[in-house]
């Protein structure tokens, strides 16, 4: 799959872009306002082209003196140039095609579906590319509480949430507090379980309800505006990331594809521990009414908006309904 020169917000010329970086060479930075970290298991077939595509648009915009992007992308063995796993500070480059970064590190094959390989990622990242703030994005097929990220050259592993705990645990405990977000380019990642576990190791999250396209966020929109304002805060940028990824799927360059139900959140995890007492308490007075409002119970979840299939049983197999038009419908059925 070839990238499209794109024609939207392309206000920002490559001299502009080139003095902006003030880069010779990918080399560490002193402290930069912001770090964000890409962990993209790209060794998954079917997605890999719309994944590279993602890098190269972060590489178009290419890191600078106050922003560092750094990656770790593992590859398959079909149709790549390189397949191992390799580690980037992504640099300003207008090839749309091959990431041209230097190599920091060529890792070899890793199974990314293991907690010890997004540690050690992140551990290097945040060391070797220090900042005021943090974030971590990670790219893959997502399945919501039952994981993210299947590495097809490694029995499709992947980072279940349980495994997910554990790296956030060391990650944060390392750095010594939360991630300013956490970000998951994947599909149905925007699950109370999911954010409930993140909760104690970021400030936010950018997660989506229902499944992405295979173009997923529209990075070469968000973060060419970034560059320019590195002093954004976390509730900004976030808010930024969500706009340009709902604006090219419905007005941008993929509107003409026919991506329809596609959305995305900035979600305030300070938000969780509150929610989690008022689903406590709902879950109570369940118990306590069983028998008046079991029916009504299984008629809102039966008639709620569901996400990851066309049928009541596809959606099944992840659980996944809208919270909000669940407890709805059951005061109304009820």
């Amino acid at each position: 799959m070839l990238k499209q020169k794109k024609y939207f917000f392309r206000v920002v010329t490559l001299l502009a872009l080139l003095l902006a970086v003030g880069l010779t060479g990918a080399q560490a930075q002193g402290e930069a306002a912001w770090t964000i970290l890409f962990y993209s298991t790209a060794d998954t077939s079917d997605i890999e082209d719309g994944m590279m595509l993602d890098i190269n648009e972060v590489e178009y915009i290419g890191s600078t003196a106050q922003v560092n992007f750094v990656a770790q992308v593992d590859r398959t063995d079909a149709d790549s140039s390189w397949t191992d796993a390799r580690r980037f500070l992504l640099t300003q480059d207008g090839d749309w095609q091959m990431v041209n970064s230097e190599v920091l590190a060529a890792l070899g094959e890793v199974n990314q579906g293991e907690v010890e390989a997004l540690v050690d990622f992140a551990r290097w990242g945040i060391t070797e590319f220090p900042a005021q703030h943090y974030a971590l994005i990670i790219s893959d097929h997502g399945g919501g509480w039952t994981g993210i990220g299947w590495d097809m050259t490694d029995n499709d592993d992947q980072l279940t949430m349980l495994e997910l705990d554990d790296a956030l645990t060391q990650i944060t405990g390392e750095l010594g507090r939360k991630l300013d977000f956490i970000g998951f380019d994947a599909c149905l990642m925007a699950q109370y379980e999911v954010l409930k576990l993140l909760s104690p190791y970021a400030d936010y999250a950018i997660v989506a309800e229902e499944t992405e396209p295979a173009y997923g966020w529209a990075y070469d929109i968000s973060l060419a505006t970034f560059v320019q304002n590195p002093g954004m805060g976390v509730v900004e940028l976030g808010k930024q990331i969500v706009d340009d990824y709902v604006y090219s799927y419905a007005q941008g360059e993929w509107s003409d594809a026919g991506y329809t139900g596609y959305d995305l959140n900035l979600i305030d995890l300070a938000q969780i521990p509150a929610a989690d007492a008022a689903l406590n308490a709902f879950a109570r007075a369940v118990q306590a009414n069983s028998r008046s409002v079991m029916s009504a119970i299984g008629d809102a979840r039966n008639n709620a908006q569901f996400f990851g299939g066309s049928t009541p049983d596809e959606a099944d197999l992840q659980s996944s309904i809208d919270l909000i038009h669940f407890l709805t419908l059951l005061m109304d059925f009820s």
